[in-house]
């Protein structure tokens, strides 16, 4: 690995994901570059954010988590799925481990007045994302259970959410992409049904 790219590691330290950059000499030469899980890929650009806040984003994540790595981070357990005729395992994740992530990440949505009517502070959080339809992409809601490309939240975290006709750029705004292993609990949650 190159030392004039910066390195972003995610930490778990008291049960709450923390990016530290490894250097600082980053050469922008991968702008908009981000993580890839579970098949997807991801991009950035400008325009609205999730429901309409605004911002861009560029940077590099790590990538390479495992069903592994989300079990040892989130204190969570297995389960198992079958897709294709296999037997998966995935880890079972609940809300309060989705609200602790969103607790850190996504403040421009917890506030009294939160951007695009996406209201994801602990009493409200549930009831606004789970089958509720996204502003940008009204026919794909904020979280599908049990569908991931179908769910407008984990799409804009890796940058896929034009693939459902929605817009604006890669979520967080204005940050570094989420690390694998946040994506991952994303995923994982709402794979397992997106339970409160």
């Amino acid at each position: 690995m190159s030392s004039e790219r910066c390195l972003v590691v995610g930490l778990i330290a008291w049960g709450l994901a923390a990016l530290v950059p490894a250097c600082s000499d980053d050469s922008g030469d991968d702008a908009g570059a981000g993580a890839s899980t579970g098949g997807a890929s991801s991009s950035s650009g400008g325009g609205s954010g999730v429901d309409g806040s605004t911002g861009s984003t560029s940077g590099e994540a790590s990538t390479g988590s495992t069903a592994a790595d989300a079990t040892d981070s989130g204190g969570t357990s297995e389960g198992s799925t079958s897709e294709g005729g296999e037997e998966t395992s995935i880890p079972e994740v609940g809300f309060d481990q989705i609200l602790e992530l969103m607790t850190v990440e996504c403040f421009c949505h917890r506030s009294a007045m939160p951007s695009g009517g996406l209201d994801l502070r602990d009493a409200a959080a549930y009831a606004s994302i789970v089958s509720i339809p996204s502003v940008e992409a009204p026919g794909v809601d904020r979280v599908s259970p049990g569908d991931p490309s179908q769910s407008y939240l984990y799409l804009k975290v890796i940058g896929e959410q034009a693939s459902v006709g929605g817009s604006g750029v890669r979520m967080p705004a204005g940050m570094l992409p989420l690390p694998p292993e946040d994506i991952d609990l994303i995923r994982f949650w709402i794979l397992g049904g997106a339970q409160p």
